[in-house]
């Protein structure tokens, strides 16, 4: 999910392990939304907020690294508000090279 290709993107995560990085941010959004890991070989992320409660739906099968930037943009949403997510824009399939997929 990308929210509006004019918005600069973080330049790289914070200097953390992707693994530790990405426990933070389940726990952290785990407060906003559920969340449900799965497998998923066309998506990293997916947030519905179509319900009554939002849910994320994240590839259990994906390096951590992807799922910190699809994390990192929950948190754009969360942070911009339920209007944000009428921007958002599908993106392509992506994922890090040596990633599973």
């Amino acid at each position: 999910m990308q929210l509006d290709p004019h918005t600069p993107a973080p330049h790289s995560p914070p200097s953390r392990q992707p693994s530790a990085l990405a426990e933070e941010l389940l726990v952290l959004l785990g407060r906003s939304l559920r969340i449900v890991t799965t497998p998923m070989p066309d998506a990293v992320a997916r947030l519905d907020t179509g319900g009554s409660s939002w849910v994320l739906y994240l590839d259990s099968t994906c390096p951590a690294e992807d799922q910190c930037w699809a994390l990192l943009d929950v948190l754009r949403v969360l942070e911009l508000g339920s209007t944000a997510t009428h921007s958002a824009i599908p993106a392509p399939r992506l994922r890090l090279p040596g990633g599973s997929g």
